[in-house]
């Protein structure tokens, strides 16, 4: 019983339920109909393109990188037409190339003068430098300088020939020029020696990412590696594949030739006179091999098609990596490496007891490849709200177009905007409405007094009927339409407007069930009169008056006005006036 209640109430509130709209005015006006559609179709496609190639509704992150690289040298080959570290080393035996090293000297200013280049068989660990921040240092040259202290009272006493074999031509090819000051005799000796078979290092990366919303986190995406400033893909590695990739093909990525002197870099890299030598190499630019280079690998994670700005397609959620190479021209170091070369019992080296340098060391000045590893990108999830808020925004602006249109309607139009503001302001006056009611209750009245015949003050429903006949039946448009053929558009028109029996018979019951006094609570019920139950009623003049006015207006309405407005003390002061003619107010 208790859920047939429940169902009942919920039934009758259901049928309670209404809802307000506003009203509008329909202009026909070509040029407000095109402003107003022109600025709709402006923004229903600004909608289109910020939900699809903005993609507004994605909230957007960008997302930690983390990377763990490392360097080898391989005996095989990892790809088709790889040369490895040993195939290039012996490469360059078998072609000689090291008989004639003078195309990498260079003379940079009185200080750095690199005129002592030689080929040099290091291994590949030898190379490799390991960076904090994931990246990596090869070597491709190295200023090798050897010095050789000894304490003396002046130049004169410095020995001669230089002591502990510097000199020693079956040691070494570089001989030692002498410098003395401050009771230091100082012999130095330098050479430049290029390591060969950088080219076939294998360069390795473990990308992975991680984000603060913990959304999303992984490693080894999908990875596609490109060209800087390009989006073609050169190599693709699978999900689950770590980036390997040699040294030549991170050249050829970054446009980069190490043979190839700076103003004959494949990136079309234009060096300033300034980049120029000194002395010999007054106008020549160094090679790459000479001073290193720097290699660029930014690796940027996407999803939903976020790489490209340009593109409409969605894509989905799953994480990519979109790997860019480029690479810069400019002289790149890890700067001295100092070692000492002391025996276990020569404890008065590399300095004696009075503090004076004593000894030997050696210099390794580092010149390379710096591969620099960087991370970025944009992660996005689907959000709901932003979505809606984006769906929210356009309609603000279709509603700023309609008030574009209304300005436009009520003012810029000349004559007819004074037309149209009637329209679209329409203006409440009280006492106007209140005459309005009034007349049009003297017309109800008298159309219904001219009705009821027989003048019981009701008009009964056969008599609703006949007037209903009167002006819907076939019948009424007789004179209309005789002599008109059937297949006249002007017949056809006529007769769009001719109401069947049944349908007249539906115009009465509507009519019937309006001057219903328990119409409300019919309705909330489901029990509104039907056909059979109509027979019999008949409509009174209050009635009649209150289907034939405004439903802005009634009789307990108009009373209200006329109180508030004190229309009714008005009413009996001059009707007062009028009894005594002689009274001042």
């Amino acid at each position: 019983m208790d859920a047939n209640k429940a169902m009942k109430t919920a039934v009758q509130t259901a049928r309670g339920l209404a809802y307000t709209t506003s009203k509008f005015t329909r202009i026909k006006d070509w040029r407000i109909a095109v402003l107003h559609i022109g600025l709709s179709v402006a923004i229903v496609i600004g909608l289109i393109f910020q939900l699809i190639g903005n993609k507004s509704f994605l909230l957007t992150e960008v997302p930690l990188g983390t990377v763990t690289s490392w360097s080898s040298a391989s005996d095989t080959a990892k790809y088709t037409g790889q040369k490895t570290f040993d195939a290039i080393q012996t490469e360059w035996s078998t072609n000689n190339k090291c008989s004639d090293m003078s195309a990498y000297k260079f003379e940079y200013d009185a200080d750095f003068n690199y005129n002592n280049p030689i080929c040099s068989y290091m291994s590949p660990d030898e190379l490799v430098k390991k960076k904090f921040d994931g990246g990596l240092h090869l070597a491709t040259h190295i200023h090798y300088r050897k010095t050789l202290r000894v304490p003396a009272a002046s130049k004169a006493a410095c020995p001669d020939p230089v002591p502990n074999n510097f000199n020693d031509t079956t040691a070494t090819s570089a001989q030692a020029k002498l410098t003395y000051s401050n009771g230091i005799c100082r012999y130095n000796a330098e050479q430049n020696l290029f390591p060969l078979g950088i080219e076939g290092m294998n360069f390795n990366i473990i990308p992975g990412y991680d984000t603060t919303s913990k959304n999303y986190a992984g490693v080894k995406p999908k990875t596609f590696v490109r060209r800087k400033g390009s989006d073609a893909d050169v190599y693709t590695f699978a999900a689950g594949q770590n980036i390997a990739l040699d040294v030549q093909q991170l050249m050829d990525l970054a446009g980069l030739d190490l043979d190839k002197t700076w103003d004959a870099q494949p990136n079309g890299y234009k060096p300033a006179d300034s980049e120029k030598g000194y002395g010999s190499s007054a106008n020549a630019y160094p090679t790459l091999r000479l001073t290193g280079a720097r290699i660029m690998i930014d690796i940027k994670y996407y999803n939903y098609e976020l790489d490209d700005p340009t593109t409409t397609e969605m894509g989905t959620d799953e994480v990519y990596a979109v790997v860019e190479v480029g690479g810069k021209v400019q002289w790149e170091s890890r700067g001295q490496a100092i070692t000492y070369r002391n025996k276990v019992d020569e404890w008065d080296s590399p300095f004696n007891k009075l503090g004076q340098p004593n000894g030997a060391f050696e210099d390794f000045y580092v010149y390379g490849i710096n591969i620099d590893v960087t991370s970025s990108g944009i992660v996005a999830k689907f959000d709901i709200m932003l979505f809606i808020n984006t769906v929210i925004a356009a309609l603000v602006l279709l509603g700023t177009a309609k008030s574009i249109c209304d300005v436009v309607a009520t003012n810029l139009l000349g004559v007819k905007s004074q037309l149209f503001s009637k329209f679209m302001r329409e203006e409440v006056d009280l006492e106007r409405e209140c005459a309005r009611f009034a007349v049009q209750a003297l017309v109800a009245t008298h159309f219904f007094k001219q009705k009821d015949v027989d003048g019981s003050g009701n008009l009964d429903l056969e008599e609703i009927v006949q007037m209903l006949h009167g002006a819907f039946s076939k019948e009424a448009f007789a004179v209309a339409t005789e002599g008109l053929d059937p297949e006249d558009p002007k017949y056809k028109k006529l007769m769009k407007s001719v109401l069947d029996d049944d349908e007249i018979s539906a115009l009465a019951l509507y009519l019937m069930r309006c001057v219903d006094p328990d119409r409300a609570k019919h309705k909330l019920e489901g029990t509104e009169l039907k056909i059979e139950d109509i027979a019999g009623k008949s409509v009174n003049l209050n009635d009649f008056i209150g289907i034939f006015t405004e439903d802005n207006m009634d009789i307990a309405t108009m009373r209200t006005i006329i109180t508030q407005t004190s229309l009714d003390e008005q009413v009996a002061a001059a009707e007062e006036r009028k009894e005594n003619p002689n009274t001042f107010v």
